[in-house]
């Protein structure tokens, strides 16, 4: 998990360490404190004083997050490692992950330290990604939507949220356009059933407008608490010219997780 500064970081521990429970697994906290939007190589040719002053504060900050993570785990059975770095989040996060089953983040944080873009993480590394939204539901994700469309990237995604299935009371399927026809929904639903799975499906138009934004509204009003989905589908520079639901997920409010 993402044990980087941030005001949020306790609210991820507890999300992580009851998936690690529920699944037997180690807990890995990764804790990277980078300055944002600079280098110290540009800091020292600045003032080199600054540079200590600012290395201190990311020391500072990255013991407060050691600090949350051992109280967390102290009343915990899972077992856990610790993994800190004065370094740029992404690098470190993608080192880090290329092993893991799983990447946990939290919301993006308000402050002046770097943070890792968690689609960059799922591209680089191939390892699923989870992130959790400003709120997370103490019971776990009972009510799962699972955006689909049919490429590589949705599959990914519908594998490594297996876990999860098994353990939702509702999941939903919603495809949009013709990019997810009412066939290939059923497909989805017959896959999940070989896996004692039960899901429903939903297949309307493409809108208009923005399609991600049209999803985070649909499971918003339906009360979903995650959202499943592919991760650059048509290939980065594409979703950088035309736009894509991918590049829409980082500004929203919801628990989503992706594979790449």
């Amino acid at each position: 998990m993402d044990a980087g500064p941030g005001s949020r970081i306790v609210q991820c521990i507890n999300v992580a360490s009851q998936i690690a429970d529920q699944e037997k697994g180690i807990l890995t906290g990764v804790c990277s404190a980078w300055p944002r939007g600079t280098s110290f190589t540009e800091a020292v040719l600045h003032n080199p004083l600054d540079v200590t002053a600012q290395e201190q504060e990311l020391r500072t900050a990255v013991a407060a997050s050691r600090l949350a993570f051992d109280s967390a785990m102290e009343s915990s059975t899972v077992s856990g490692d610790w993994v800190e770095r004065i370094a740029e989040p992404g690098v470190v996060l993608s080192e880090q992950a290329l092993l893991a089953d799983i990447l946990i983040m939290g919301p993006p944080k308000e402050h002046d330290f770097a943070q890792a873009d968690p689609i960059d993480i799922a591209a680089r590394t191939g390892v699923p990604v989870l992130r959790l939204g400003k709120t997370t539901p103490p019971e776990g994700f009972q009510r799962i939507l699972i955006a689909w469309k049919d490429c590589r990237e949705a599959r990914l995604a519908l594998t490594a949220a297996l876990p999860f299935f098994c353990r939702a009371h509702t999941i939903m399927i919603v495809g949009l356009g013709e990019e997810a026809p009412t066939g290939c929904l059923e497909a989805v639903q017959g896959y999940l059933a070989a896996h004692d799975i039960d899901a429903k499906y939903f297949h309307a138009a493409a809108p208009k407008g923005n399609g991600a934004r049209w999803i985070a509204e649909f499971a918003e009003r339906e009360g979903y608490d995650l959202l499943v989905t592919g991760a650059r589908a048509r290939g980065r520079w594409k979703e950088r010219i035309f736009g894509g639901m991918t590049e829409d997920l980082r500004a929203m409010n919801l628990n989503w997780l992706l594979a790449n």
